[in-house]
């Protein structure tokens, strides 16, 4: 790394931070350590002393792990720091009420080294303020992806937004930055009076929570679309520094956040995507989807894109034939994330009748692939806090995927 990030840890064990210390170092941070919370706390009141990262044990005396995350977040500058909370416990209420005291992830004792540091590399690269890979309030944000048009990244872009809606019943916002393709807000019955590109001629760019929201158009589920512009002469004036504008908005009003990043890397649609947690690369199985899948993999390469954010995932638009799954992943060199299976007449159905597929039928194969990777992208914390009136295409995944 070309600078070293600070990592305040606190454990009342002198042994364990010794011992964290050493670890950390060795990976090229630069570590304070505290052994009581409360000078940790004193400590922290300094802006100056201000870490990129905490590292606290759980059971402490005096003050608690999670006493300490309250306290943390009510800091001056420190409401969105990353904090990985440390325990021997195993108790579901217990890591249920550290995450939402505001830990952002917790990892049980005893620790190894290698382990603790791709954790903290993983919420460092993941989580901070105002930058790429950040969603404030610990949201997730996800962008779908594809160098070839024609492969369905709208269709997945506005199921999966519907998914994470149907799944927790969460402020989801699916934010179209589609170039050629403006479709999102079509899709879901919906049309777009006014667009991002509307604020366009302000340079620099001063976007409110009130100019946002009054973009945003609402689905009769509650889903929320930020539409893009019809014409793609339109669409070329939305830049990027635009976009991380209504980021900073959409992070702080939404829970979930998709992408339609469509099919061209455009500079709005790339800001988009180096905030997103993971961006999913939609590959239709036939040659030419492939091949621009690989030059996709190449381009972020190239970009200096954290590879391992790009997930595949194959698209079946035929229901017999095309490349098997393997031949996919063997040609581009990655792991298939997931198969969604051939629908081709419940997906045109959908869109004609603007009820998103797995809204319509979320026990079909197709919506049920899609309603897993929207599972795998929510926070540890929802998923430990599923409640009794839970939805049936909740109570399904979690079934499935137990």
């Amino acid at each position: 790394m070309s600078q070293q990030q600070h990592i305040l840890v606190v454990d009342d064990m002198v042994t364990s931070t010794k011992m964290m210390t050493v670890m950390l170092r060795r990976a090229n941070y630069q570590v304070t350590a505290f052994n009581k919370p409360m000078e940790a706390l004193e400590w922290l009141k300094v802006p100056a002393n201000h870490p990129d990262l905490i590292v606290t044990d759980l059971n402490m005396p005096d003050v608690d792990g999670i006493q300490l995350v309250q306290y943390t977040r009510k800091m001056e500058g420190l409401a969105t720091i990353p904090i990985l909370i440390l325990s021997a416990e195993t108790d579901k209420n217990r890591v249920l009420a550290s995450l939402k005291a505001g830990a952002n992830d917790y990892m049980l004792k005893p620790v190894r080294g290698p382990d603790l540091v791709q954790r903290v590399e993983k919420l460092l690269s993941s989580v901070s303020a105002d930058v790429p890979g950040q969603s404030a309030g610990q949201s997730v944000a996800v962008a779908v992806f594809s160098f070839r048009g024609g492969v369905g990244t709208t269709s997945v872009a506005v199921n999966l937004a519907m998914a994470f809606r149907q799944l927790w019943g969460k402020e989801t916002v699916l934010f179209d930055l589609s170039s050629q393709n403006a479709h999102a807000a079509l899709w879901l019955g919906l049309k777009a009076e006014k667009t991002l590109a509307n604020f366009a001629a302000s340079n620099p760019p001063n976007l409110s929570d009130a100019d946002v929201s009054s973009l945003l158009l609402a689905h009769d589920s509650g889903l929320k679309v930020l539409p893009a512009p019809a014409f793609a002469y339109d669409s070329a004036k939305i830049t990027d520094a635009l976009v991380a504008q209504a980021w900073a908005h959409l992070k702080k009003m939404f829970s979930f956040v998709v992408v339609d990043a469509g099919s061209s890397v455009t500079p709005a649609a790339y800001a988009a995507m180096t905030r997103c947690k993971k961006t999913i690369l939609l590959i239709a199985p036939e040659k030419g989807s492939v091949v621009a899948a690989k030059n996709a993999i190449s381009l972020a390469t190239q970009l200096k894109y954290d590879a391992s954010n790009i997930l595949p995932v194959v698209n079946k638009l035929v229901a017999e034939g095309g490349l098997s799954d393997k031949a996919v992943a063997d040609a581009i060199g990655r792991e298939i994330e997931t198969v969604i299976p051939h629908d081709a007449v419940g997906f045109a159905e959908a869109i004609n009748s603007g009820t998103p597929f797995i809204e319509a039928n979320p026990m079909a194969e197709a919506s049920m692939a899609i309603a897993k990777l929207a599972y795998k992208f929510s926070p540890d914390g929802l998923k430990l806090d599923v409640p009794e009136d839970a939805s049936v295409l909740l109570k399904e995944v979690q079934k499935q995927m137990a």
